[in-house]
């Protein structure tokens, strides 16, 4: 009984690790693809003008 329930709570813990980090990977492409847009925009307004 003991290892069954170890077992359930360790694969609680590992999909809860793994969406963790799906999340921030996730963050982290948006900020650099804002970045990267914002990037652009600056450049192509300096470039205009």
């Amino acid at each position: 009984l003991g290892m069954e329930t170890w077992k359930i709570k360790t694969n609680k813990i590992m999909k809860f690790i793994n969406f963790q980090i799906k999340l921030s990977v996730f963050i982290s492409i948006k900020v650099m693809y804002l970045s990267f847009l914002y990037l652009m925009n600056d450049m192509f307004l300096y470039w205009t003008c």
